[in-house]
């Protein structure tokens, strides 16, 4: 069932966003995946401790700026494996003889505190922080480059007012304040407590929290491929997530040429999001990205908001792409923009030397155009049950 994603009407209701604003981090949600809160940091929104503080209102546990993520020694580091920081964006923070400090963005998520729990034996109290921030220190400690729906671009830094930069006695001082002072610590034991009053009340499935703003996950069932697109957009219509959406293109490219790839753009680099090899998924095509500065078929494409059919130049960055579609150098290939509202959020890439791609050029034109539509209606989706 999707959960409720009220998040937008509160802050909506507060005045601290706009219609736009929220119309604009929506958007950003639906094709790149993650929570709201951190795309309305994203598009400067919001600010981050203006989240941060809204969270750990909305929580009652103490909330974490990006500053506290500095210089974490590697004893806290290795308290957690990698499997379990990328599956509940976890990241610790300070331990002691009895407990385990952890920043989630959801401190509601008692399956995420009983697994850690579990695993380092110890009591776990959670800290919340924006997921932003946290997929930040997960690249940083744990070489993590994609984690969940959430792409990283590394050189984005949440906006800040410098006017409000903490000087160092005040961070230090802040920093004393949310890992052991006496009225965080209070919060904490709070925070405890209710767990523990918890466990005699109903099921969770009937007291999930409606605040977290995590789009559903995407379905576990293979789709049918689409016999037309006709059906293929019928499928759009009815997809939950934008990995839904993914898997649906994917099946039509597998179909119907056999070797083809979906790439999303975001900040000025491509990042590679699924693609196929003669029918083989290549999983590690989620680990591309490329500068769209650096000259490239891709480079040329976004450029000129055109499809491309024809030869792939030698070049370094051509080279790259090519390799990470399977190594295989095309006599020719077809490119194709994804556009939404006149904006290049991605690229169709078909390449098979036993295909016509001049036969399919206009095929593959309709695809990006029910491909953007499908994200259209899912940022519909989520608009609705953000208000």
């Amino acid at each position: 069932m999707r959960q409720k994603n009220r998040i937008g009407k509160e802050l909506l209701r507060r005045g601290l966003i706009s219609e736009t604003q929220l119309e604009e981090a929506l958007k950003s949600q639906a094709i790149f995946g993650g929570r709201l809160g951190s795309h309305l940091v994203d598009v400067g929104a919001l600010e981050e401790e203006q989240l941060a503080r809204l969270l750990s209102a909305r929580h009652r546990v103490p909330f974490v700026r990006s500053r506290h993520f500095n210089n974490l020694p590697r004893e806290i580091i290795d308290q957690l494996p990698v499997e379990l920081v990328e599956k509940y964006f976890a990241v610790p923070l300070k331990k002691d003889t009895r407990r385990l400090v952890v920043a989630l963005p959801d401190p509601g998520d008692l399956d995420a505190i009983d697994a850690i729990g579990f695993h380092c034996g110890m009591r776990v109290k959670p800290v919340v922080a924006v997921e932003s921030t946290l997929v930040r220190a997960m690249h940083r400690y744990y070489g993590l480059e994609r984690v969940g729906q959430y792409i990283l671009v590394p050189e984005d830094e949440p906006r800040q007012d410098p006017a409000r930069a903490p000087d160092a006695d005040s961070e230090e001082e802040d920093e004393s304040n949310w890992l052991g002072g006496p009225e965080q610590d209070a919060m904490l034991e709070d925070w405890e407590l209710r767990q523990r009053q918890e466990t005699t009340s109903p099921p969770r499935s009937a007291r999930e929290t409606t605040f977290p703003d995590q789009p559903v996950e995407a379905s576990t069932v293979p789709p049918q491929p689409a016999a037309t697109l006709e059906q293929l957009g019928e499928q759009f219509s009815r997809a939950a997530n934008r990995d839904e959406i993914a898997d649906l293109v994917i099946a039509w490219i597998n179909r119907e040429y056999r070797s083809g790839a979906l790439l999303l753009v975001r900040g000025g680099v491509t990042f590679g999001w699924r693609a196929v090899r003669d029918r083989t998924p290549l999983p590690d095509f989620e680990q591309f990205q490329l500068g769209l500065d650096e000259p490239s078929i891709l480079q040329m494409v976004a450029e000129n908001h055109a499809q491309y059919l024809g030869p792939v130049s030698r070049s370094p960055f051509n080279s790259l792409l090519l390799h990470e579609l399977g190594g295989h150098i095309p006599e020719q290939v077809l490119v194709e923009p994804v556009l939404l509202l006149g904006r290049l959020i991605g690229f169709l890439y078909i390449d098979n030397p036993r295909l016509n791609l001049a036969a399919v050029a206009a095929e593959v034109r309709e695809l990006a155009v029910k491909l953007a539509m499908a994200f259209e209606m899912l940022i519909l989706q989520n608009k609705l049950a953000s208000t």
